[in-house]
């Protein structure tokens, strides 16, 4: 069964809960495609289940291709010494030769030890018994990666699960400077957090320009908001400002950038020719916030379905002058000028 979009942050929130609580399980199973929760659940573990001044005798951290299973089992059946808990913890668990001698272990697990299976940005093969019987006794989290138009929502929901909020159009500028990296998008909301600390609950879009490197001005963000008004002037102000500094702004992301908006765009035109012209379903069918919806309205006026195609084709055009070499003497900078130009045409 497809796992419910979501559903790996709801998890997370659940696990990390009963963490904190001091709810621990005798095997852990941390797998997936995105390494961000992985590391936040083991790092919550490894400050959990050992007190401190107990780690040196009764807390093993193993690499997964410098010890095999056998040793990993020894270990975890290894008494604690005046502690309650043994920890064992094999991180990159992905490079354990012999995985599938875990599964008598797994079948009567150490009630004295945490065991903790950390895969990176890998997973346990689902087809071997070794994963049925750890189905048996182990907490099994899987990560799914956030996918791009996902993100301002998950924001949103990280740090409102901090005791803050976040306004819309300060959790879509993170959302343009991070992407999908979760472990930089954490980085820079600690960084936020730290700055309003007792003086306000509230990120906003000032707070975000403020104490990050985005500017709010002259972003990604604010130039696909440009192209879709189709303010001209303000559209080539932004792309004069971000060619300045192409270290800083890459081309490829700019591209990536406008061809999930271009994407959006056309979804929202499939949508409203389908009779679903509400702010509601415009929200929806371009992945945002309602509060985006006219902006988005506007986009589908002025990029009509077959314009929004064409747009496409033309960022993949300039992808692969950009990657192939194939523009000759034109620089990054002069490319991104001439693809908001005719971007405008």
């Amino acid at each position: 069964m497809a796992r419910r979009p979501g559903s790996s942050f709801n998890e997370f929130a659940e696990l990390k809960s009963k963490i904190s609580s001091g709810e621990f399980s005798p095997v852990y199973v941390l797998m997936g495609d995105e390494p961000f929760y992985v590391d936040e659940l083991v790092s919550m573990i490894v400050q959990r289940v050992v007190p401190e001044g107990m780690r040196d005798f009764n807390q093993n951290i193993f690499y997964g291709n410098e010890v095999d299973a056998r040793d990993v089992i020894y270990t975890a059946m290894t008494y604690p010494v005046f502690a309650e808990k043994r920890l064992v913890v094999v991180r990159e668990a992905q490079q354990l030769k012999k995985i599938e001698e875990f599964g008598p272990y797994f079948e009567n697990p150490a009630s004295f030890t945490v065991l903790v299976l950390a895969f990176t940005s890998a997973s346990m093969d689902k087809r071997k018994s070794v994963y049925k019987k750890a189905q048996k006794s182990a907490v099994i989290f899987e990560s799914d990666k956030v996918r791009d138009y996902e993100m301002p929502s998950w924001i949103k929901r990280y740090v409102s699960q901090a005791g803050y909020s976040i306004d819309d159009d300060a959790a879509h500028m993170l959302a343009e400077y991070c992407g999908n990296e979760l472990r930089m998008v954490s980085k820079e909301i600690s960084k936020l957090f730290q700055a309003i600390s007792g003086k306000s609950s509230r990120i906003t879009a000032g707070c975000v320009a403020g104490n990050t490197g985005v500017n709010r001005e002259f972003s990604v963000f604010e130039l696909t908001k440009a192209l879709s008004f189709r303010d001209v002037q303000k559209a080539y102000r932004i792309a004069y400002y971000l060619a300045k500094d192409v270290k800083k702004n890459p081309m490829v992301l700019i591209i990536g950038a406008l061809a999930s908006y271009f994407v959006k765009v056309l979804k929202v035109d499939a949508a409203i020719a389908a009779g679903k012209a509400t702010d509601d379903d415009i929200a929806a069918a371009a992945g945002t916030f309602r509060s985006y919806a006219g902006e988005y309205r506007a986009a589908a006026r002025n990029y009509p379905a077959g314009k929004a195609v064409s747009c496409i084709s033309m960022l993949k055009d300039y992808d692969y002058k950009m990657k192939s070499g194939a523009s000759g003497a034109a620089g990054d900078a002069e490319l991104l000028m001439e693809l908001v130009g005719r971007l405008m045409m």
